[in-house]
């Protein structure tokens, strides 16, 4: 039925409820009979497939009201109750209709027919149709074809026309976002700027790429998954500044524990050359003296010492 609500219930409930129902002006000009059908469409009616004996079609509950109009394609919304002058009574099953009797031409008012269902929400297909014994003219009801003078201009479409170009161009920009989502998803959409907004993948395969040859080869991407792949915690292609906080907080800690290594096995070292140096003293020996492990002088020249 289209994307606007139109199953507002019948006249008895709030008024921006009934008031969602579709409207249809009758326009008469001589006295005739009028019968008006409403028939609903798209009734699932063959049960066979449905598991069970005797199963009833589901069909909706169905009235129509016929009011007293207040002018050309002008809506029924309240504040008060239109005035109802036929009314044909809610009814389970394919649709419901009414003899109208006959009817005068209303001097410009016109006459309005409200189809609704026995509960707001329950949304139907159904066709209205209109038989009367001379001429007629049966429509849904436009508001923006309501025929009032402008205040400011005078023209009777001017607010018609207003209307119908605020039409179009919310539509241009539905159509505008919906390939607007398109091409960030192609990775195509122009950011600030100019630049293109690229994919998470593009600015990871950018990262990757250090000689910017437009590949990324086993040693760049190594070196991608040990330094930017690593530090890029969330996969987004980008490192934020507090992934970068957190990922040298990580290489601080690794140097904090590398360098304790090595402190250790420069003390060892020591440890081992002390032990050595006193068994040389002890066969009798005076050794020359052999720089400590990691001391300045350890880095000129290797001395060596004999045993006389």
């Amino acid at each position: 039925l289209g994307g606007e609500e139109s199953a507002g219930g019948p006249l008895t409930g709030p008024l921006e409820q009934w008031t969602k129902n579709f409207q249809f002006q009758i326009t008469l000009e001589q006295r005739t009979r009028c019968f008006l059908f409403l028939e609903l469409r798209d009734v699932k009616t063959d049960m066979r497939d449905v598991a069970g004996l005797q199963t009833e079609p589901d069909y909706p509950t169905v009235g129509f009201v016929l009011c007293q109009g207040e002018g050309d394609h002008i809506k029924l919304d309240g504040p008060n109750l239109p005035k109802v002058i036929k009314t044909a009574e809610l009814r389970r099953g394919d649709g419901q209709w009414l003899e109208l009797g006959e009817l005068d031409p209303d001097d410009g008012k016109r006459y309005i027919v409200i189809p609704y269902t026995d509960q707001p929400g329950v949304e139907h297909k159904f066709a209205l149709t209109l038989y009367t014994d001379l001429d007629h003219k049966f429509e849904k009801l436009n508001p923006r074809l309501c025929t009032v003078d402008c205040v400011q201009c005078g023209n009777p479409s001017g607010l018609y026309r207003v209307m119908a170009k605020l039409e179009t161009l919310e539509e241009k920009y539905v159509t505008m976002m919906r390939k607007e989502q398109q091409l960030k998803g192609r990775g195509g959409m122009p950011a600030r700027g100019g630049v293109a907004e690229m994919t998470p993948a593009q600015r990871a395969f950018l990262a990757a790429d250090t000689d910017k040859d437009g590949t990324v080869d086993r040693a760049e991407y190594a070196a991608y998954q040990n330094g930017f792949a690593a530090a890029d915690t969330d996969g987004d292609g980008m490192i934020s500044q507090a992934e970068l906080a957190a990922y040298a907080n990580q290489v601080q800690a690794h140097a904090q524990e590398q360098h304790k290594a090595y402190v250790a096995a420069l003390e060892q070292a020591n440890r081992e050359a002390a032990a050595l140096r006193s068994q040389i003293e002890r066969l009798g020996a005076t050794p020359e003296r052999a720089p400590t492990v990691g001391s300045r002088e350890a880095e000129g020249k290797t001395k060596a010492c004999a045993i006389m």
